[in-house]
């Protein structure tokens, strides 16, 4: 019995003893310092602090007939940014806000849709 309990010994022994951590010593500190408040944050400056785009959106209505149609302006997801009842001759003009990941809309009056981008910063629609 002796021997049985010598020898769970020497392998918790061993056991614990090679398979501890070892902590490292060598660690080596943050090359730039850490800001402590908002304005000592220096950022590149082509950092965009926006998370949000506008884009300049204008409607022009052409058409010789005289008709009423729904412009709609729904994002990738489907949810409707902008819809209102529209002139076919009539002009419209809006600031749309949106987020800063979106790529693309879409605008849709009547049967017409069209995909536009976010990115360009202005968009115009012309209805003939």
């Amino acid at each position: 019995m002796n021997k049985l309990n010598l020898s769970i010994v020497v392998f918790a022994i061993i056991f614990l003893g090679f398979g501890s951590c070892i902590k490292k010593m060598d660690q080596s500190t943050p090359t730039s310092p850490t800001a402590v408040k908002f304005s000592e944050i220096n950022a590149s400056e082509s950092f965009n602090w926006s998370t949000t785009n506008k884009v300049n959106f204008s409607f022009k209505g052409t058409a010789v007939d005289e008709y009423q149609l729904v412009l709609r302006v729904t994002d990738a997801d489907g949810a409707i940014l902008i819809q209102k009842l529209q002139k076919s001759n009539e002009d419209y003009k809006v600031i749309l806000e949106v987020p800063a990941y979106y790529d693309t809309l879409t605008v849709t009056y009547g049967s017409i849709s069209e995909p536009i981008n976010c990115r360009q910063g202005s968009v115009n629609i012309t209805i003939d």
